[in-house]
This record gives structure tokens, sequence and C-alpha cells, in this order.
């Protein structure tokens, strides 16, 4: 079964957004090259060994500038799938592979926004980084990037809670009985717990009952507690020779 979704106004704002992941990333590309050019890494050589690096600061800036472009590889599908849901057109569609890419359904803009502060967010991390030192990386706005992907998350999570809620309201609207179902499947859930308890608990009590008179019983036989020691004669009115 197909869902319709519609699109909010302030989609554009996402799809800028999501093209500047792309400069961003072609961006960085062309930084690799131009420090693997200066350093002489040859291709398919993916980092400069610890001998380059030691003999020339390009090689040592190379590979800074290629683990913050792979990095920022490895997050970007965070940042993408935070930001969209592939849904296919129809189900009739010719291509059951189509997709089309509806960002944020619910909060297009203050998606767009954590895309932007995330795209910004890299672009600093990867100048700090390929100062030569990884340690600024993070710093002059580096960490920027993290704020952006917690946006995305909060906005993924409640896009994805708004259609869930969205889904159960029109099943329940759509078979009324369904809900009055469900809750008469909880109140009997219920009950029959409660009964359960209720058994058990008359089976307790009427163990600790039966327990109490045997202890009772026990009582008027003192022998049960003390024994008989050898040459003792049991007396049947409960006690021991000599008792009183």
């Amino acid at each position: 079964m197909s869902s319709v979704i519609e699109i909010p106004q302030g989609s554009s704002y996402v799809a800028v957004a999501l093209l500047s992941t792309v400069v961003l990333l072609y961006g960085q590309s062309m930084t690799v090259s131009k420090f693997r050019s200066a350093a002489g890494i040859k291709y398919p050589q993916a980092y400069a060994e610890l001998k380059q690096v030691e003999g020339s600061p390009d090689a040592l800036k190379f590979n800074c500038a290629q683990r913050a472009h792979q990095n920022t590889l490895r997050i970007n599908a965070y940042c993408l799938y935070n930001v969209r849901v592939d849904i296919p057109l129809s189900e009739s569609a010719s291509n059951p592979s189509l997709r089309t890419l509806i960002a944020a359904l619910k909060l297009p803009k203050i998606a767009a926004a954590g895309c932007a502060v995330w795209t910004v967010g890299r672009a600093l991390y990867t100048r700090g980084y390929v100062t030569g030192e990884p340690a600024n990386r993070s710093k002059n706005g580096g960490a920027l990037h993290y704020l952006g992907l917690l946006v995305l998350l909060g906005t993924s999570f409640y896009s994805a809670g708004s259609l869930i809620m969205a889904d159960i309201a029109r099943e329940c609207w759509r078979s009324p009985f369904t809900l009055l179902d469900l809750q008469t499947s909880i109140a009997t859930i219920a009950y029959k717990g409660y009964r359960i308890t209720d058994s058990v608990k008359a089976s307790f009590m009427d163990r600790k009952a039966r327990l109490a008179q045997s202890d009772r019983a026990s009582d008027s036989y003192p022998i049960n507690r003390r024994g008989l020691s050898e040459g003792c004669e049991f007396d049947p009115r409960g006690g021991l020779p000599g008792d009183i």
C-alpha cells in the first residue's frame, strides 16, 4: 500500500543544503590532489609512508587532507540519511527501484539549517586538519559539525515519529473498532492478571494457615522438639514422664 506524503514548503532549502555537501566533498578532493602533487605521492598510494612524512611536510599535510576527506565521506552518509526519506514514486512505476528524495518531511528549514551547519563545520574541520597538526581539526569551529549532526538526528527522529503516529491515527480512524479492540484486550489482560494474582494470593494464605496449624499441633507434642532420651517412655498425654 502506497502512502501519500506531502512535500512541505521550504524543501528547496534542503536541496541547496544537500548540494552544499557535494561542493564540500569536491573541495576536499581537490585539496587532497594538491598536496598529493606537492608531496610527490603516486597513485594508487592512499597515504604517505612514515619515511616520506619525515622527509616532507607536504606528505604530512597530504595524509591529513586524505584523512579529513575519508572521514567526511564516512559521516556524510549519516548526514544525508538524516535529512532525507526515500519512498517509491508509485507502486505501478515501471522502475521499482525509482526513488524520490523527500527532505525533512516535517521541519525542512530546520533540517536544511542543520545540514548547512554540518557542511560549514566539516569545511573548518578540513582547514584545521591540513595545517599538519591533527589537533587543529577540532579548533576554530572545526567541531561545529557535531552540532549540525545533532540537529539532523533530532529532526529525523521527529519526522519518523510523526509519520508513525499519523499511520496509527489513520488506521484507527479507518477501523474505529481497532482502538476499541485494543482497549478491550488490555482490559482483559489486566483482569486476568488480577485474577491470577488473587488466586496465587489465596493459595499462599491457605498454605500459610496450614503451616500455622501444623506448628500449633507440633507445640502439643514436645517430643517433636526435645526428642526421647534413651530409656524414656512416651507419655500419650503429650509430654515426657515427670512433666506437669
